[in-house]
């Protein structure tokens, strides 16, 4: 499995304005974990499972696929994990760059989000995210928080997810991604999602991690997940 870092599969990106960040790894450790309902109400037992998950730089989640939910229809329904970008500012960076990779193929269809929002708890209309299939024909897709996925193109035995959350002044402006097999001669094209209706009150922040579980009953384990983030500012800006 390919792994991050300077001479990653992924590439060198180059950092020249020094408001952009390098890559930074996301600890699912210290993330702000919400396991809820569409209507907020707590899970138990959830999709996320404790026992055989190790959550890390590095992470294996076991996903309980007795439990149904997933980011869309008007509501917040899913696994999530959030960390805050606290260099984050709004008048410097145009966009978040976030990638991830993982080390297997799913049964059914889970899915796998990467966005940015305006709160540790994710809220509908207030964050945009793109998204992935996790089962053997992986379509990638995305939209803004509490709405079904948009799906575009499809790869076989995705391994890998990557894009840029946009901004405007106020708030995200849509997000654009690919997944991609193994060693990425096979890539699927999402397209520019929407930008949501609620506007950002600060540069507040977070960065999002989740999976929702499509239509399946089989309990899945995922591994050697990895996911790093990137704040991107335009040329030469102090």
């Amino acid at each position: 499995m390919a792994s991050f870092g300077g001479n990653s599969s992924f590439g060198t990106v180059p950092t020249t304005a020094s408001s952009s960040s390098s890559w930074t790894d996301v600890n699912l450790a210290s993330a702000t974990m919400t396991d809820t309902q569409g209507n907020g109400s707590a899970r138990d037992p959830g999709i996320y499972t404790s026992t055989g998950s190790t959550l890390s730089t590095e992470s294996t989640v076991v996903l309980n696929g007795g439990v149904h939910g997933r980011m869309g229809n008007g509501a917040i329904d899913g696994l999530f994990f959030t960390v805050e970008l606290s260099d984050f500012d709004r008048t410097k960076h145009y966009g978040v760059a976030v990638r991830a990779t993982w080390s297997n193929t799913l049964t059914g269809t889970w899915e796998l989000y990467l966005g940015c929002g305006n709160a540790a708890v994710p809220v509908a209309d207030a964050g945009v995210y793109l998204s992935t299939q996790l089962d053997s024909s992986a379509a990638v897709g995305g939209h803004d928080y509490g709405t079904l996925p948009n799906t575009n193109q499809s790869v076989t035995d995705a391994r890998y997810l990557g894009g840029v959350i946009y901004y405007r002044s106020d708030r995200q402006d849509g997000s654009c991604g690919q997944n991609a097999n193994s060693d990425r001669t096979d890539r699927g094209g999402q397209n520019r999602t929407v930008d949501p209706g609620t506007a950002m009150s600060s540069d507040d922040q977070f960065l999002l991690v989740g999976f929702g579980n499509q239509n399946t009953t089989d309990t899945q384990t995922l591994t050697g997940l990895k996911v790093q983030y990137q704040l991107l500012a335009h040329h030469g800006q102090d």
